[in-house]
């Protein structure tokens, strides 16, 4: 497998995890795995990670997970967690093929 084709698959590996876990992955401190801000000529970037998956009862489900990656004025980068939200599907509001999700 191509080198890049093994970055994609370990960034993607990495979003799975911090979706479902919340942890970073090694060596990312202050959110060094979100988009850097100073590549963007922003003091601030925001992020977000979605996963839809199926519960062990069948259930459809999807998790969210805000992120906001900050730059000091000492030029160190701070991740903020914004939001996190667990929905689960609602069975009687499916609308031309769209699902809609129930907050918890």
């Amino acid at each position: 497998m191509p080198y890049t084709e093994v970055g994609l698959v370990q960034t993607i590996i990495e979003c799975l995890k911090y979706a479902t876990t919340g942890d970073q992955p090694p060596n990312t401190k202050g959110g060094a795995f979100i988009h850097d801000p100073n590549m963007a000529n922003e003091r601030e970037v925001k992020a977000q990670v979605k996963l839809r998956f199926h519960a062990a009862n069948g259930r459809r489900m999807l998790a969210i997970r805000n992120l906001s990656v900050t730059i000091k004025k000492n030029n160190a980068m701070t991740m903020k967690t914004l939001e996190n939200i667990l929905a689960v599907a609602d069975t009687e509001a499916t609308k031309g093929g769209k699902v809609r999700f129930t907050v918890f």
